[in-house]
């Protein structure tokens, strides 16, 4: 599993976006969000919004593989926040 097109958002719960790729399948799952609320944090799947404002998911994952899947994302998301923290931390602003 690789993550790809890693972008940072932090607007409420949302914390960033980013693509999914499983070589071995031939697959990409695009925009693809990491989210946090009361110290917990889950992946979403791709989803649209339907016409009563709520969030559908454009993909489906058993709940045994979504569980598998969101440890996975955590895992390696957790090193791509790690190396983005340190980078804004070490970068000069000057504004």
């Amino acid at each position: 599993m690789e993550i790809s097109n890693f972008k940072k958002v932090n607007s409420g719960c949302l914390i960033c976006c980013f693509d999914v790729s499983i070589p071995e399948w031939g697959l990409t799952i695009a925009e693809c969000k990491l989210f946090e609320k009361d110290g917990r944090r889950w992946v979403g799947l791709p989803s649209k919004q339907t016409s009563d404002r709520r969030y559908v998911e454009l993909v489906s994952l058993s709940k045994e593989m979504k569980a598998k899947f969101e440890v996975s994302c955590l895992t390696k998301l957790a090193s791509l926040l790690a190396q983005h923290e340190t980078l804004i931390s070490s970068s000069s602003v000057p504004f």
